[in-house]
């Protein structure tokens, strides 16, 4: 290599290390959701991160932040961030933390279905089909038209807490048990747990309830907040028409959701 070579070689060097060492870092929460999001050891698999994480990843490397995780039940994600201990909460639904600011970007599409044991005859249809029936939920989760059921009928409602990482392992037992009926669970999640445990034949959907966008949400007590939300929305267009939006969510087997 010549000496201009090397000068050249040398500049690229010292400026990648420059942007690498100014690149300011932000500290997001979230919990294990697979294939949103894979949780490892108290912060998210840096292999297999989840399509979610990802997403927020490549906008925010964009944007000259590194982005660290750090994992916890969910309600006290809500609680951490509301407070501003965290900058964003990656994976939530807008009910589900009314106080944190939101894009108008979503970086998932939930569909949450009931689910049984192979064979059972109950269907969920409407509200009416949940009386006669005991089913598993997780607290603080929001799931749509039977909100409203949940809250009132805590003798028909199992609600776990606790870390989400073994949460598809308790709600299956629940119904493999016959303790419920059916838990609620979003297909990409549930279809997901199913697959890794070889569980596919011993459980069956039975009714699903209507589509909610899954978000990023941010701290109202950052002033920063306002300038990451317009940003957002801006890097996940260009994310989708550069088609890196698709290259993330096919390695997952995900479709777009527009």
């Amino acid at each position: 290599m010549n000496w201009v070579s090397r000068k050249i070689w040398a500049c690229i060097w010292v400026l990648t290390m420059s942007a690498t060492a100014h690149a300011e870092q932000l500290t997001f929460t979230t919990g294990d959701w697979r294939p949103y999001i894979f949780e490892e050891n108290g912060t998210v698999d840096s292999k297999i991160p989840g399509f979610s994480v990802e997403i927020v990843n490549s906008v925010f490397a964009n944007l000259g932040y590194d982005i660290v995780y750090e994992t916890a039940p969910f309600l006290r994600q809500i609680q951490a961030v509301e407070k501003g201990r965290f900058t964003a909460l990656v994976g939530v639904y807008r009910n589900e933390a009314p106080n944190l600011i939101f894009p108008l970007e979503p970086i998932g599409m939930t569909r949450n279905c009931f689910y049984t044991k192979v064979g059972h005859t109950w269907q969920y249809k409407s509200l009416e089909d949940l009386s006669s029936v005991t089913i598993a939920t997780v607290r603080g989760y929001t799931y749509g038209e039977i909100d409203s059921y949940i809250k009132a009928n805590d003798t028909k409602v199992v609600k776990l807490v606790g870390g989400e990482a073994y949460m598809m392992k308790r709600l299956t037992k629940l119904v493999e048990s016959d303790r419920v009926t059916a838990f609620v669970q979003d297909v990409a999640v549930a279809e997901y747990f199913f697959k890794a445990e070889g569980l596919k034949d011993r459980h069956q959907t039975a009714g699903c309830l209507p589509f909610i966008e899954t978000m990023i949400g941010f701290s109202p007590n950052d002033p920063r907040t306002l300038d990451f939300v317009k940003n957002f929305d801006t890097e996940i267009e260009k994310l989708r028409g550069s088609g890196e939006l698709k290259k993330i969510l096919t390695k997952y087997g995900i479709a777009d959701w527009k």
